[in-house]
């Protein structure tokens, strides 16, 4: 029989490897962050650092003030583009024009 710690051991890891595979899937469909989230490649972990960077409380907060092109407006270009570079590495290698017309495309 298995010693009981080490069968703790491996049920604590299980739940912290199916918690980080939940927690970072894409926003759900109806969301307006959804496509955003797609196109940088990034789950809801990653949208709650951002919502963090830009000083909400978590993505939730972020989501209900707006879809990604009304928060750019409220927080700002350079704010913005921070936190998603920090976040994204299909961002991180992107110039300021082409990524702004991308947000400011998603409503």
């Amino acid at each position: 029989m298995p010693n009981a710690k080490l069968m703790a051991l491996i049920k604590e890891l299980e739940l912290i490897r199916k918690s980080a595979a939940y927690g970072n899937k894409l926003p759900r469909r109806s969301s307006k962050w959804y496509g955003f989230a797609k196109k940088f490649e990034i789950g809801l972990l990653d949208l709650n650092n951002i919502a963090h960077d830009l000083r909400y409380k978590k993505f939730d907060t972020m989501e209900k003030e707006g879809s990604p092109s009304e928060v750019f407006e409220k927080v700002g270009e350079v704010a913005f583009f921070k936190a998603l570079r920090d976040t994204s590495l299909v961002a991180y290698g992107m110039n300021n024009n082409p990524l702004r017309r991308l947000i400011q495309k998603m409503n």
